[in-house]
């Protein structure tokens, strides 16, 4: 069993809910030679989170800012004060298996300078959403190369997540594409891996919170795509979005004229992507009889980021328009 030291970074608002149980599991995790620092920086809660954490032996840093930070602010402020040569950034409603960091030994002890993120899925009492979302595709067969992983799963060395100057705390979402992108792009391996799974507690447990969620998720997607001088990898969701919104206002379009073949093909140019994505969900999917709630998900989700790509373009225009009036 490789010996190694971890810096673990919980980000956290209003998380009593979860932080302990959190914090609790990674606990557990030290073991087999395996040490773990626990961080958790908290954004200003009103709750019990700074507390309960500290209560359970952890690091807290409080944010005592004027106003609340972005998570990749957080995330590297924990890094910053901790020493440990691999750094874990965890999300405060994510659950680790005993054998998380003892996996993540056996990539790391072998001089591994990359990032590695786990399977994830949701609790088996999950909500219909949160299960048929959460659960929409199994882990791979093995470590499979990508260029972006989640925030709330990720592991890194830290060399590398100095050499590309941690997370860009500009950004208020799309901070761990940002960061996994830049790994990728530095010719860093950026990896997915079944080795063991993580539980995510954090799942939409409504339709309306899923909704809330993607378009938050959405919102930053041209800045994203503006940081990397709008190449054609981070150029594929908002042209996503824009096909969703050009369809959608086909279809009402059509549907307004009566015009019924029109309505049928602007129907059908609105789902295929959906249901190409689908189709490759179903690739690794083991329960088969969700896919109807997963294309209805992912039609809704590109829909929603579509919206999302429209509030961006006119936040964008109305600054340029006031910032012009001001000069």
């Amino acid at each position: 069993m490789t010996a190694m030291d971890f810096a673990v970074i919980l980000p956290a608002y209003n998380e009593a809910t979860h932080i302990g149980e959190a914090i609790d599991a990674v606990r557990a995790c030290a073991r087999n030679g395996i040490s773990v620092e626990i961080v958790v920086v908290d954004n200003q809660s009103t709750d019990d989170t700074a507390k309960i954490a500290r209560e359970r032996g952890a690091t807290v840093l409080e944010n005592t800012d004027s106003k609340r930070r972005t998570i990749a602010a957080l995330r590297n402020a924990g890094a910053h004060v901790t020493t440990a040569p691999v750094l874990a950034f965890l999300d405060a409603d994510m659950l680790v298996p005993n054998d998380w960091l003892e996996k993540a030994a056996g990539r790391f002890g072998t001089g591994y300078s990359g990032a590695l993120g786990f399977a994830e899925r949701v609790p088996d009492d999950a909500s219909w959403v949160g299960r048929v979302w959460g659960n929409r595709s199994d882990a791979p067969l093995t470590d499979l190369a990508t260029d972006f992983l989640p925030g709330r799963n990720i592991l890194v060395s830290r060399e590398a997540f100095e050499a590309v100057d941690g997370f860009d705390e500009t950004l208020i979402t799309c901070e761990d594409k940002d960061f996994t992108y830049r790994l990728s792009e530095a010719s860093r391996c950026v990896l997915r891996s079944p080795a063991t799974t993580v539980i995510h507690l954090g799942y939409e447990k409504s339709l309306m919170e899923f909704i809330k969620k993607e378009f938050w998720r959405q919102s930053t997607t041209l800045a994203f795509a503006h940081r990397h001088g709008f190449s054609a990898r981070t150029l594929r969701n908002p042209a996503m979005s824009l096909w969703h919104l050009l369809c959608a206002g086909l279809f009402a379009g059509t549907l307004a004229l009566g015009a019924w073949t029109w309505v049928c093909s602007a129907l059908a140019l609105w789902l295929i992507p959906a249901s190409l994505f689908t189709l490759r969900d179903a690739m690794s999917m083991r329960h088969r009889h969700n896919l109807p709630g997963v294309l209805a998900l992912t039609f809704l989700r590109w829909n929603v980021s579509g919206a999302a790509l429209a509030w961006q373009a006119a936040r964008s225009a109305l600054s340029r328009l006031v910032g012009g009036n001001a000069s």
